[in-house]
């Protein structure tokens, strides 16, 4: 199955009835999996793994900036090939 990649935000201070914030769909198509990492501050990098980019894509991380959960914001950024 194909789609985008979704952004969403969720208030789990009540970890059996976890509540969606706010969502938005992305214009980044994914296929696989993916990785998160957390920067601090409500900053994200995501790097799909090679399998989950479409043919000769250059390799990319998604940029998150969620420090603002009504104004989440979402950057591809290309990076060089080998880098891992």
């Amino acid at each position: 199955m194909l789609g985008n990649v979704v952004v969403v935000a969720l208030d789990i201070s009540d970890p059996r009835n976890p509540s969606i914030l706010t969502s938005q769909v992305t214009s980044v198509a994914s296929r696989g999996t993916i990785n998160l990492l957390g920067l601090g501050n409500g900053k994200f990098v995501i790097k799909a793994d090679p399998e989950a980019s479409p043919p000769n894509a250059p390799p990319r991380l998604l940029l998150v900036d969620a420090s603002d959960l009504q104004d989440i914001t979402v950057t591809a950024q290309a990076v060089p090939q080998g880098v891992t």
